[in-house]
């Protein structure tokens, strides 16, 4: 090769290592160490399922993938050709590499791996982080990866775009609702130790009735509003907001009426316990309904979920108006299942018109959209509800990352209830350490809701029969 064309290619080779790059991957010696990641993120799942989903989420770009050296946590895709441009030409490909860390805790880490040919020769393209994080047995550079080729020796970088959106799709999916599912009969013997019981009954009536206010959610506190609240099911934060929105409309004088995703048949429990103090053998009575001792326990009859029906429970008995409704069903599954809660609304809104309606629900049904990851054809809820009253609200929930209790199938197929990772939302304010608030988008957006209520960290919230572990 001469000397002139030896220049015009190293020339060229820097041109296109300048000029390209992985979007939110870390970049070569010369970049700030500060800005490139220096924590691993632990899936709190399998690692097969892990693998599986990142799989999915490269087949979906028409990538083939294969054991690695036949190693099954090892995937490796078939390359992308790139447009050769005058000089070089680019060919792409990424690896998979799965670590178990627990049973039910695992690592994935994706590497794009870059080959640059060039008419005469192949040239090597290294661009890798500096930042190295703690030792693992893994024995490599958790942010690069070398790979031998029959002519030379590739260099990949962490790709965090996918990445992150392997986490958007693990750690954002909606959980099992079980329904239809009867538990099992309880001795009539004393069931609970004396700290498991809820102690509002205790304490003396309150001169401010709603403690914590709801931010910014004035605009909607008026007669006849149907606002309907898209939960991620099994947190602590999610009820204790909407009892606080419940609490503040009524406040303003509003005949309230709040639905929970509990099959109507509780609503004679619930009822019996609105009347009631609330005290220990209330709350036993309560817990003894079909719902709170299924045998899966999904979200919907967590801990929290039994603190808001005892908020609302004080509430009424210092003379807000309150109407707690068990508006959920046992005998229908999918857009069926949406359909009759959404006649149920519609028909409470006929014989009710200036109420102010706050129903809780999971997101999935809340949404003024058709159409479902799992059902293109999915008619929620929300959609049902917005066709007849187009003044109705959605809000979903805006939160950073946290955790949650959901259920979930294996990758068996085999429900699996417990505390899951929940990933944060798209939609953040732009001072994130700031107290609860509800936020109204100009326009309906791409998800099909009409705003967000925004919280911070979401923490987990048990089924509301486990029992509490004695204070130290």
């Amino acid at each position: 090769m001469s000397f002139g064309r030896l220049c015009m290619t190293g020339l060229a080779l820097l041109v296109w290592a300048g000029c390209s790059h992985t979007p939110g991957a870390s970049h070569g010696p010369g970049a700030n160490p500060a800005s490139a990641p220096r924590t691993e993120h632990v899936y709190l799942l399998p690692l097969e399922e892990t693998l599986l989903e990142a799989q999915t989420l490269l087949q979906e770009r028409r990538l083939v993938l294969e054991p690695f050296e036949g190693d099954p946590h090892r995937l490796i895709s078939s390359w992308v050709q790139h447009a050769p441009d005058s000089v070089l030409r680019t060919r792409e490909r990424y690896l998979l590499v799965g670590i178990q860390v627990a049973p039910k805790q695992s690592v994935v880490r994706v590497f794009r791996l870059t080959d640059v040919s060039i008419p005469g020769g192949t040239a090597e393209v290294a661009s890798y982080s500096e930042v190295k994080i703690h030792p693992d047995k893994i024995e490599m550079d958790p942010f690069t990866y070398g790979l031998e080729e029959p002519r030379t020796l590739l260099r990949g970088t962490r790709d965090e775009a996918i990445e992150q959106e392997l986490t958007r799709r693990l750690e954002s999916r909606p959980s099992i609702e079980i329904v239809g599912d009867r538990a099992p009969e309880l001795p009539l013997t004393p069931r609970r130790d004396e700290n498991f019981y809820l102690q509002r009954w205790k304490e003396p009536a309150r001169v401010s009735l709603c403690e914590n206010w709801l931010r910014d959610a004035k605009e909607l506190l008026r007669p006849g509003q149907t606002v309907l609240v898209g939960e991620q099911l099994g947190t602590r934060e999610v009820p204790a907001l909407v009892g606080d929105l419940a609490c503040q409309a009524a406040a303003a004088g509003l005949a309230v009426t709040l639905g929970i995703s509990m099959p109507k048949n509780e609503q004679s429990r619930l009822n019996t316990y609105l009347a009631s103090r609330g005290a220990p053998a209330d709350q036993d009575m309560l817990l003894d309904g079909d719902f709170w001792r299924r045998p899966y326990q999904d979200g919907r009859s967590s801990r929290a979920m039994l603190m808001l029906v005892d908020q609302v429970r004080a509430l009424r008995a210092q003379g807000l108006l309150i109407n707690l409704v068990a508006y959920d069903t046992d005998d229908s599954y999918g857009s069926q299942r949406d359909n009759v809660l959404a006649q149920y609304w519609l028909k409470r809104r006929a014989e009710h018109p200036d109420e102010f309606i706050l129903v809780l629900a999971g997101n999935a049904h809340v949404t003024t959209l058709k159409g479902a990851p799992w059902d293109k054809d999915y008619s929620p809820m929300g959609w049902h509800l917005a066709q007849a009253d187009p003044t109705l609200k959605a809000l979903d929930l805006s939160h950073l990352p946290g955790f949650r209790w959901a259920c979930n199938f294996n990758a068996q197929g085999q429900l699996d209830c417990r505390v899951y990772r929940i990933a944060h939302t798209q939609w953040l304010p732009s001072i994130t350490l700031v107290s609860p608030f509800l936020h109204l988008f100009p326009h309906l957006n791409s998800k099909g809701y009409h705003g967000v209520i925004y919280t911070t960290r979401l923490t987990p919230s048990l089924p509301a029969t486990v029992p509490i572990s004695k204070p130290k």
